[in-house]
């Protein structure tokens, strides 16, 4: 649960946080049409789970890596 948290509060986490925040107002507001907000979340969430998924894959690769110079 701590190290949710304190990924949570990562720069990046907060400026996409921020990002998403200002869009949703500017939709609100009708400064934007919300199909654009729909693509820019659309490619936060891809890019997010995307690299997400590249990095546990890494790590798994590396431990079985280290699994294997061990036999």
């Amino acid at each position: 649960m701590k190290e949710t948290v304190t990924n949570l509060l990562k720069v990046k986490s907060i400026i996409t946080l921020v990002l998403l925040g200002l869009l949703v107002y500017a939709v609100v507001h009708g400064i934007i049409e919300g199909k654009f907000l729909e693509t820019v979340i659309t490619m936060v969430f891809s890019f997010y789970f995307g690299t997400q998924y590249q990095k546990a894959a890494q790590q798994k690769e590396e431990k079985e890596g280290s699994q294997d110079e061990r036999q």
